[in-house]
């Protein structure tokens, strides 16, 4: 709960972000594009920094993948596995960085 108290406040009113399962959290950013994640990642990580690492008494950093609704998709469930395909490939990366999914409309961020 702490860690998405914390995502929360490094977001705008109109997001969300919550728990998706174990490990995993998902943040919606609606209405916005992907040049929107590329603004939030480095917030979140600050209050991250700021707010959960000295409650919990070590560092805490995430990896983080994103991507975009788009007219192909025929639900959220397209949506979502492409998310989840970027956040694995950014733990492979080196973890701690954010990736976009490539089939995106604004091609990868990292």
């Amino acid at each position: 709960m702490l860690f998405s108290q914390a995502l929360q406040r490094g977001l705008r009113p109109s997001d969300l972000a919550g728990r998706y399962g174990g490990e995993e959290f998902c943040v919606v950013l609606p209405m916005s594009k992907l040049q929107a994640a590329e603004a939030v990642d480095p917030r979140l990580r600050e209050v991250v920094a700021a707010q959960v690492s000295p409650a919990l008494g070590f560092p805490l950093g995430f990896s983080a993948g994103a991507t975009e609704l788009t007219a192909r998709d025929a639900g959220l469930g397209e949506l979502v596995a492409r998310a989840d395909r970027a956040l694995y490939r950014a733990r492979h990366a080196g973890r701690g960085r954010l990736v976009v999914d490539p089939a995106s409309p604004a091609g990868p961020l990292s």
